[in-house]
C-alpha cells in the first residue's frame, strides 16, 4: 500500500496509527486476496538528516517513527516547496532550519511491514 500525506494532515502518533489501521482494514476488505505486506511512503517527511534535527515531540518525527527507511535522495526542492509554498514567509522553526541548513533536506523511501 502506498501512503500519501495530504497537506495539513495531523501527523500525531495517534492519528497516524488510526490512519494505518483504517487503511489495513479497508484494503483487506476491498482486496481480500491481495495479501498486502507493507505500507510504502516516499516523502521529504521521512528524510533522516532532517528527522535527526527535530525535537522528540515533533509531529513529523512521530509520523516518521514507524517507517524503516530503505533509500534516500538528497534533493531538497520538494521540501522547500512544501515548507514555503508560493508566499515564502517564515513562520516555523522547521522553515528556519530549512533556510539555514538546506543540506538536511531530501527524500526518503520508507516502509512499515504489516
Amino acid at each position: 500500500m502506498n501512503c500519501h500525506i495530504p497537506r495539513g494532515a495531523d501527523l500525531s502518533r495517534e492519528n497516524v496509527e488510526i490512519s494505518i489501521q483504517s487503511a489495513k482494514q479497508f484494503f483487506s476488505e476491498i482486496f481480500p486476496d491481495a495479501g498486502f505486506r507493507a505500507i510504502l511512503c516516499y516523502s521529504w517527511l521521512l528524510y533522516p538528516d532532517m528527522i535527526r534535527h527535530l525535537p522528540a515531540d515533533s509531529r513529523i518525527r512521530q509520523f516518521a517513527d514507524p517507517f524503516y527507511v530503505i533509500g534516500t535522495c538528497h534533493y531538497a526542492e520538494q521540501a522547500m516547496e512544501n515548507l514555503f509554498g508560493k508566499q515564502g514567509t517564515l513562520k516555523t522553526s522547521l522553515q528556519r532550519m530549512a533556510l539555514a541548513h538546506q543540506e538536511r533536506f531530501g527524500f526518503a523511501c520508507g516502509i512499515i511491514l504489516l
